[in-house]
């Protein structure tokens, strides 16, 4: 402390003057965990979860967004400098002359640049704040074009107050909708750690989840709170009404706009109906995204030590 040298010893966190974070990187975005020094690998999996719950590629959007705010900003001073040279008066000008222009008295204070500051943040917060996220990683240059089109209209003619309507985005609605998509997806032969990566993230991002009766519980307690989940109600007797409830909530809620995640046991092709459901949903006008999991006719002679295929 008396060099003003920073220090860091591995398991002492009263030795350490910092410590140092778990980061997650991508682009401009820079996300750190810490748990000062409690449990570096808890830090690590909170930075896993919380990177796993961003749009993919979320860097590029942050790369946008400040192209927006960049390009708001020099509209402002643009228009603030057109301001300032209309009100400036050469000395041999007659008052009289007929070419004066309509802002020639204009008054240019500072409470409009600062007017015109606290617009652009409000715009901004707006953007921000409220869109979700699947929307602002779906940003196109066309869609910054459009964005400072609407707020170069709002502020032309408008001035910026707390009641100031928010920003319209009905223009950008019909594109940035996320798409609905079925998801046929294995979860394996019962633990979570036997998942696969991609039917991992289905469980963390689908918006709905119909699972069958078989997964297990310590599957079902990945998926977030948030995630309306219904799990197949197959009894004796009542299989095919179980199964064509299924059916027919995953046709609605693909007509509203959900990502539907069919979680099945094992592998969804192997003793899981999976071909017969990718059929019906296609023949509705939506294919389905199949992930393969790991299937018992395959772990359960491997946790009984024995191998499916033996040379010799």
């Amino acid at each position: 402390m008396r060099l003003r040298i920073p220090v860091n010893v591995l398991d002492s966190p009263n030795l350490c003057t910092f410590s140092l974070p778990s980061t997650h990187s991508d682009g401009p975005l820079q996300i750190g965990i810490t748990t000062s020094g409690k449990g570096c690998k808890l830090a690590t999996r909170i930075r896993r979860e919380i990177a796993s719950l961003l749009p993919p590629d979320f860097g590029s959007a942050v790369e946008r967004l400040g192209t927006i705010r960049r390009r708001i900003w020099e509209e402002d001073h643009r228009s603030y400098q057109t301001l300032e040279d209309h009100a400036a008066v050469p000395e041999n000008e007659d008052d009289d002359i007929a070419a004066q222009k309509p802002t020639f008295n204009h008054l240019v204070s500072e409470s409009d640049h600062a007017a015109a500051k606290t617009r652009r943040i409000r715009w901004l917060s707006q953007i921000c704040e409220y869109w979700p996220l699947r929307r602002l990683a779906s940003i196109t240059d066309a869609d910054i074009d459009t964005i400072l089109q609407s707020y170069n209209t709002m502020s032309s003619s408008t001035i910026a107050t707390p009641s100031a309507p928010p920003l319209d985005i009905s223009a950008l609605e019909i594109r940035a909708r996320p798409q609905p998509r079925i998801i046929l997806a294995g979860s394996g032969p019962g633990s979570p750690s036997l998942l696969t990566l991609a039917t991992h993230r289905a469980i963390l991002t689908a918006t709905v989840i119909l699972a069958d009766k078989l997964v297990p519980s310590a599957i079902l307690d990945l998926i977030p709170r948030r995630t309306p989940l219904h799990i197949a109600r197959k009894f004796p007797g009542n299989a095919e009404a179980a199964q064509n409830e299924l059916l027919t909530m995953g046709l609605e809620a693909l007509q509203n706009g959900h990502t539907v995640l069919r979680l099945k046991q094992g592998d969804p092709y192997i003793y899981g109906r999976g071909s017969e459901e990718f059929a019906w949903f296609e023949e509705r006008g939506y294919r389905p995204i199949v992930l393969p999991g790991i299937t018992s006719a395959l772990s359960a002679p491997l946790f009984a030590q024995v191998p499916a295929t033996s040379r010799g």
